[in-house]
Protein backbone atom coordinates (compact mmCIF):
# COMPACT_ATOMS: atom_id res chain seq x y z
CA UNK A 1 0.00 0.00 0.00
CA UNK A 2 1.32 3.09 -1.14
CA UNK A 3 1.92 6.29 1.50
CA UNK A 4 0.25 9.73 1.39
CA UNK A 5 1.29 12.59 3.75
CA UNK A 6 -2.25 13.91 4.41
CA UNK A 7 -1.70 16.83 6.78
CA UNK A 8 0.02 17.94 9.36
CA UNK A 9 -1.50 18.61 12.95
CA UNK A 10 0.20 19.92 16.21
CA UNK A 11 -0.76 18.42 19.80
CA UNK A 12 -2.16 20.50 22.15
CA UNK A 13 -0.77 21.13 26.31
CA UNK A 14 -4.10 18.84 26.34
CA UNK A 15 -2.60 16.61 24.18
CA UNK A 16 -5.54 16.80 21.44
CA UNK A 17 -5.20 16.74 17.81
CA UNK A 18 -6.81 18.41 14.68
CA UNK A 19 -8.18 15.76 12.09
CA UNK A 20 -7.29 17.74 8.76
CA UNK A 21 -9.96 18.25 6.63
CA UNK A 22 -8.47 15.24 3.85
CA UNK A 23 -8.79 12.56 7.01
CA UNK A 24 -11.96 13.95 7.90
CA UNK A 25 -13.36 13.85 4.04
CA UNK A 26 -12.19 10.19 3.72
CA UNK A 27 -13.42 9.18 6.86
CA UNK A 28 -16.49 10.27 6.86
CA UNK A 29 -16.50 12.23 10.42
CA UNK A 30 -18.62 15.03 11.16
CA UNK A 31 -18.75 17.04 15.01
CA UNK A 32 -20.07 14.44 17.59
CA UNK A 33 -18.65 11.42 15.71
CA UNK A 34 -16.38 8.68 17.46
CA UNK A 35 -12.89 7.52 16.37
CA UNK A 36 -10.92 4.76 17.27
CA UNK A 37 -7.31 4.27 16.91
CA UNK A 38 -5.82 0.95 16.33
CA UNK A 39 -2.53 0.28 17.00
CA UNK A 40 -0.86 -2.95 14.42
CA UNK A 41 2.81 -3.14 13.34
CA UNK A 42 3.97 -0.52 15.48
CA UNK A 43 1.66 1.79 13.53
CA UNK A 44 -1.25 4.04 15.18
CA UNK A 45 -4.78 3.21 12.69
CA UNK A 46 -7.26 6.54 12.89
CA UNK A 47 -10.81 4.57 12.13
CA UNK A 48 -14.12 5.95 12.21
CA UNK A 49 -16.29 3.92 15.46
Amino acid sequence: MEERILGLSNVTKKFQVTLTKDVRDILGVNAGDKIVFVIKDGEVIVRKA
